[in-house]
């Protein structure tokens, strides 16, 4: 329970706080490395630091900040379909995305446990949320495989397109 009543007992923000304060953000971590060059191929090698902190400071040569909390890409274009979406289809939509795997395109959704966690008596508006993702082209059936959907990855991904088997196998056929 919020210790705010109304909307004017909120407080504003001159800064981001959900940043931290400038402090650490969770999920946001810092790689510390070096390049230094391999004494036999003298190609510069990058040796991402680990020890004591101190050990660390001296062997620094930069930082890279990278985000280790798992996340899902919405592309721009997909905000609009968002904003069109029935409760049922949304509903639905949100339940399969919490469950998407990284790197991956496809998503199972099994109606009798949707229904048994938000409590629906029928499946006629799990049906109908289904058809209404289907024709706004955000989920494909997956053929041969009953409860299996892709997810339109123009739309909404989690992790990278590029690491996709699709992908790679396509990049193998150009080399």
């Amino acid at each position: 329970m919020s210790k705010y009543n109304s909307y004017s007992d909120f407080p504003s923000y001159e800064v981001n706080p959900f940043w931290g304060g400038g402090t650490k953000v969770q999920g946001l971590d810092i790689d510390y490395f070096r390049i230094y060059n391999h004494p036999t191929t003298e190609k510069q090698v990058y040796d991402k630091a680990s020890g004591e902190e101190s050990e660390v400071l001296e062997k620094v040569k930069g930082k890279h900040i990278y985000d280790s909390q798992p996340f899902l890409k919405v592309y721009k274009t997909f905000i609009t379909d968002l904003k069109y979406l029935t409760s049922p289809a949304g509903l639905i939509l949100w339940d399969m995305l919490e469950r998407l795997g990284e790197n991956s395109d496809e998503v199972r959704f099994n109606v009798s446990a949707f229904m048994h966690e938000y409590k629906y008596k029928g499946k006629s508006n799990i049906y109908k949320g289904l058809t209404e993702l289907l024709r706004m082209n955000i989920l494909a059936k997956k053929a041969g495989s009953d409860g299996y959907f892709f997810i339109n990855i123009a739309k909404v991904y989690h992790g990278k397109r590029e690491n996709h088997s699709i992908a790679k196998k396509l990049l193998n056929q150009i080399k």
